[in-house]
């Protein structure tokens, strides 16, 4: 009866370390199924198993490549744990927590209530560079990053997006186009596997599509020429030709005002000079008739161009010379509710304005008509006021001038 006994005993105590009597394995609580965890190292929490030994302890795994990983440990006491080794970022990952009783018998969250963590925290900016583009006008951006995708968008000086995309990486490049004239931001940002953006990175650029005015020229001597009216940043590009356009000095670039053509013939010439801005934009050139061998030449529209204001905003564009007088004028960047503008026309007088003509149009353009056509050989300067409400505003919207060329080509 003792020996019975005794082997009864023996058999129980090999049963519970092999198996433990457990009612209920531990239940994962949180993170809930399909959670995002901003950190490495999730905080895990369960429902207590129960078992028929003492229990020694709990363990977290997370099924990382297919094999679980031993990432927390905790006491019996205890129903929650932080993984004290990181997961894989950007990544989703089944867990459970298993009971280890006194015995060393173990019981582990059933696969069917293993909830899974999406792993994804703040992605941190990407390297961004503008790159060379490939088409004339667009502007091209590169960024390089360590996640899962990116996204982008141009916004305009106002702060709203006028283009965007997302790109399938955490690096990528684009090019844009079609761009207004304006000041623009480019921003990207990478894009975690929880589809969180993090800080971007940005670049500011101006687009500038619109080609400068003519310079205005002058004689400075037999042969030699200048020029004012130029961009900041700009570059003059200057030739001397004879009536039938034969050049004989030039063309030449410089970014300066003056140019020296040589010894020419005695006869009648034409020096001309345009400029290309800092974009890249070649404006129209202007001309200047002389006469090697004399000291005179046609008068030239210099003294125009001490009203421009904002001249941009007007065409024709400041200084260029119009084959008739009675040119489309046009305007833009006229202020919200503006539904009447006044037109105003000065003939240049040495260093005087005299005022030729003025008028009402409703919209953005206007032609004299032909009884008040302006006369050849003549330079004007004209300005617009935008009426909004009760009046008009204090300023003009713009103030440009142009030539009418006249029967010889001249303008005095």
């Amino acid at each position: 009866m003792h020996r019975r006994t005794t082997t009864a005993a023996a058999t129980a105590l090999l049963l519970a370390a092999a198996v433990p009597a457990v009612a209920a394995p531990p239940v994962p609580q949180s993170p809930a199924d399909g959670a995002v965890s901003p950190t490495l190292r999730p905080v895990f929490a369960w429902t207590p198993g129960t078992s028929g030994v003492a229990i020694d302890r709990y363990e977290v795994y997370a099924e990382v490549g297919g094999a679980p990983l031993h990432v927390a440990d905790a006491p019996a006491s205890a129903t929650s744990a932080r993984a004290t080794v990181d997961l894989p970022d950007d990544g989703t990952y089944r867990w459970f927590v298993r009971l280890v009783n006194a015995n060393g018998g173990t019981a582990s969250t059933p696969p069917e209530q293993r909830p899974s963590v999406v792993v994804a925290t703040v992605p941190g900016a990407p390297a961004l560079t503008e790159v060379q583009a490939p088409a004339p006008g667009a502007r091209s951006f590169a960024w390089a990053g360590d996640r899962v995708a990116s996204r982008w968008a141009v916004l305009d000086d106002g702060g709203q997006p006028v283009r965007s995309g997302e790109a399938p990486a955490a690096s990528g490049r684009t090019e844009v186009d079609d761009l207004g004239d304006g000041a623009y931001v480019f921003r990207v940002a990478q894009v975690n596997a929880a589809g969180q953006e993090g800080p971007a990175a940005a670049r500011a650029f101006v687009v500038d599509a619109t080609a400068p005015g003519a310079p205005v020229p002058a004689l400075a001597g037999r042969s030699a020429f200048a020029w004012t009216g130029m961009e900041p940043g700009a570059t003059a590009t200057w030739r001397v030709a004879t009536g039938d356009g034969h050049v004989v000095a030039g063309p030449s670039d410089t970014a300066g005002d003056r140019a020296e053509a040589g010894a020419l013939r005695p006869g009648p010439y034409v020096f001309e000079v345009r400029q290309t801005d800092a974009a890249g934009n070649a404006g129209p050139w202007a001309r200047l008739p002389f006469r090697a061998g004399s000291a005179a030449a046609a008068t030239s529209t210099r003294g125009a161009a001490g009203w421009r204001q904002r001249a941009g905003r007007l065409r024709p564009a400041a200084g260029v010379v119009v084959t008739t007088g009675r040119p489309v004028m046009r305007w833009t960047g006229g202020p919200r509710g503006a539904s009447l503008y006044n037109v105003q026309v000065f003939e240049v007088a040495g260093t005087r304005l005299r005022k030729v003509r003025s008028a009402y149009p409703t919209g953005t353009r206007f032609v004299l008509p032909r009884r008040q056509a302006l006369r050849a050989g003549r330079c004007y300067v004209w300005r617009v006021w935008p009426y909004r409400g009760r009046g008009y505003t204090a300023a003009p919207l713009a103030v440009s001038d142009f030539c009418v060329r006249g029967p010889d080509g001249a303008v005095r």
